[in-house]
C-alpha cells in the first residue's frame, strides 16, 4: 500500500498492511474529522478492521470483525450524519450468498 495525496502523487514509500491476504478484497474509508482511514480486509482468520492516521501510521490493534471463512469483498463507508463507518460484506456458502453489516466507532 502506498498513500497518495489529493493531487494523486505518491507520498512516502509502499507498506505491507497487516494480516491482509489481499488488496483486491480490501475495503477503506477516510473519516475526515478524526484524519483516520478505516481498512477492512478478509484474511486467514476472518474479516478483519484496523484503522490508520492521515500519514499512514497503524493506530491501535486489529478487529475482528468476522470470524468466517467465507467472509470477503468488504465494502466501507464514512457516514458522517452517524458519525461511524460502515462496513458490508458478503459470506459465500454453498447454498446461498449473504450479505452481512455492522457499524464501526470512528476511532480506535
Amino acid at each position: 500500500m502506498r498513500m497518495v495525496s489529493a493531487a494523486g502523487k505518491p507520498q512516502g514509500g509502499t507498506r505491507t498492511l497487516p494480516n491482509v491476504s489481499s488488496a483486491w478484497s480490501s475495503g477503506i474509508a477516510y473519516n475526515p474529522v478524526d484524519d483516520v482511514y478505516l481498512v477492512v480486509s478478509d484474511s486467514a482468520s476472518g474479516l478483519v478492521a484496523f484503522f490508520m492516521n492521515g500519514g499512514g501510521r497503524i493506530l491501535g490493534s486489529k478487529r475482528t470483525l468476522s470470524k468466517s471463512d467465507g467472509a470477503s469483498r468488504p465494502m466501507v463507508a464514512w457516514n458522517g450524519v452517524m458519525g461511524r463507518f460502515v462496513v458490508a460484506w458478503v459470506i459465500r456458502n454453498k447454498l446461498h450468498d449473504k450479505v452481512m453489516l455492522t457499524t464501526v466507532d470512528p476511532a480506535p
